[in-house]
């Protein structure tokens, strides 16, 4: 793979540093931040999401994971390109031939082209380099993933087998463990968490809730309420003064992301149920799926600790902040949900103003899931293919092409 070629001169020079990889081996990446990435044009397309990830791998119960060997470097650049990615080495200059790691729009533009190499297929997930294939069984296991080799080796890229796994059970994939179940952290990505000692100041309790924030919507939402006591030091008014309760608190964090609770994949044709709880220092929401024998599991999690002035508010007032909602609208968008929650003030309030002769029925809202899946439908991207397959059934849109190409116009098709 000609990755790079001698190069005289350059608009833009760049040096180098040197990485090591996993396996021991250097990797020699350009620094553009010297300049280069400062003069680019952003390319802003937008990363997947992990609960997009994992609610496009629901009902996988056997699972294979590929990855690509040196990712970036698998795409060629255009000549123009070329003569803008120069490095500077000790044996003179070089430029890239083919797309070089940390150049800002080198994320956007592998993720683009990986998710149009998997458009159309099922149980099939990408976030850049790693390519995760699941089935619910052997059989449709094996077809998804040969279809994935077959888009593979149509784009040409090469895989790299050492860090590939194939029919697993369960797989670890982006810092979480993945089985038919649902998901769970990994093991390895917590435990320095759980080597920490109880922190005996504020900027050890910082680096503490720091390095557990990005875990919060993965562990129980009563869970998560005991940030609270610790939350509370880092406001300035508040000494520290570390009691039973903080310490008791600092465990139960640290038990809950051990756990093997499962998060369950999201399946779509299972009942959504949403709830939401308030409390004197804090807000929460939980989604689940309420299957048919009763049960319900969580799909995610959401709270947050409330400010002074928040906690002045009246319950109901508390329920209207619910935090992170927004951020399920790929989860909620178009499903008939079920919203629960302690409202016995409302209920009460309802009860006072009924009028005797009436039923008072307290029942689940469904939204106009019919306009909503029409305008979901019209927004539908289009591909070349699709259009250029409709313009060849056409008839009027056929005439038209070859009366163009041909540069004739009957005057009777005018």
């Amino acid at each position: 793979m000609d990755v790079v070629a001698p190069a005289s001169h350059s608009e833009w020079l760049v040096p180098i540093v040197h990485v090591r990889k996993q396996n021991g081996k250097l990797r020699i990446c350009a620094d553009f931040s010297t300049g280069l990435n400062r003069a680019l044009q952003s390319f802003d397309y937008t990363l997947p999401m992990l609960e997009d990830i994992f609610a496009s791998l629901n009902g996988g119960a056997i699972s294979s994971q590929i990855d690509l060997s040196d990712a970036y470097l698998q795409l060629e650049l255009s000549e123009e390109s070329k003569k803008k990615v120069v490095i500077n080495t000790q044996k003179g200059l070089f430029r890239y031939n083919r797309l070089p790691f940390r150049i800002k729009i080198a994320p956007g533009s592998f993720q683009q082209v990986m998710n149009k190499m998997v458009t159309g297929l099922q149980g099939v997930a990408t976030y850049l380099d790693d390519i995760l294939v699941s089935g619910r069984n052997e059989q449709e296991h094996r077809e998804n993933l040969l279809t994935v080799f077959g888009r593979i080796a149509d784009y040409g890229f090469k895989v790299r087998l050492d860090k590939c796994t194939f029919s697993r059970p369960e797989i670890r994939y982006l810092g979480f463990i993945l089985d038919k179940n649902g998901r769970r952290p990994n093991p390895e990505k917590i435990e320095a968490i759980m080597n920490m000692d109880e922190p005996k100041n504020i900027l050890q309790l910082r680096s503490f809730l720091g390095m557990i924030t990005g875990w919060l919507l993965y562990i129980c939402a009563i869970m998560k309420n005991l940030r609270g006591p610790l939350g509370a030091f880092l406001k300035k008014e508040v000494k520290w003064r570390w009691s039973s309760q903080e310490h008791e608190a600092f465990e139960k964090l640290k038990e809950a992301l051990s756990s093997d609770a499962n998060l369950a994949h999201c399946d779509p044709q299972q009942k959504i149920v949403v709830a939401a709880d308030a409390c004197d220092y804090g807000i929460g929401c939980v989604i689940s799926h309420r299957y048919e024998d009763g049960t319900e599991k969580p799909i995610a999690h959401a709270s947050r600790s409330l400010s002074a002035a928040e906690k002045k508010y009246s319950q109901i007032e508390k329920f209207r902040n619910t935090p992170q909602i927004g951020l399920w609208d790929g989860l909620l968008f178009c499903l008939v949900m079920i919203l629960t929650g302690q409202v016995d003030g409302l209920s009460r309030l309802m009860q006072k103003h009924q009028d005797a002769d009436e039923d008072v029925v307290v029942a689940a809202v469904e939204n106009d899931v019919s306009r909503l899946l029409k305008d979901c439908i019209r927004r539908l991207p289009l591909t070349r293919e699709d259009v250029r397959d409709s313009t060849a059934r056409d008839f009027l849109l056929k005439n038209i092409m070859s009366n163009v190409r041909s540069g004739k116009m009957a005057k009777d098709e005018l």
